[in-house]
């Protein structure tokens, strides 16, 4: 949970940032449709700054969120799986 993730700055985004390299994982250039479709999904769903915020990202990149948060299905125009599903 994000309540509890503690990490020391800038140590944690480096060494994220070389492990993003090696695996060749690609990120997403943020956009202010995102914060602002968030928003709207904080308000209507009372979701977290966090959670609205990939929900949004999501919708916005028109891609599924892959999660065991279940809140996620009851989103409207999110497209949500669970990762048991998958396996």
């Amino acid at each position: 949970m994000s309540r509890s993730l503690e990490v020391k700055l800038p140590d944690f985004y480096n060494a994220l940032n070389i492990t993003l390299m090696y695996y060749d994982v690609s990120t997403l250039t943020p956009h202010p449709s995102h914060l602002a479709r968030a928003w709207m999904l904080r308000r209507k769903y009372n979701l977290t700054f966090f959670d609205s915020l990939h929900a949004a990202t999501a919708i916005e990149e028109d891609e599924p969120i892959v999660s065991y948060d279940k809140r996620y299905s009851d989103i409207k125009d999110l497209r949500y799986v669970d990762p048991r599903t998958i396996l």
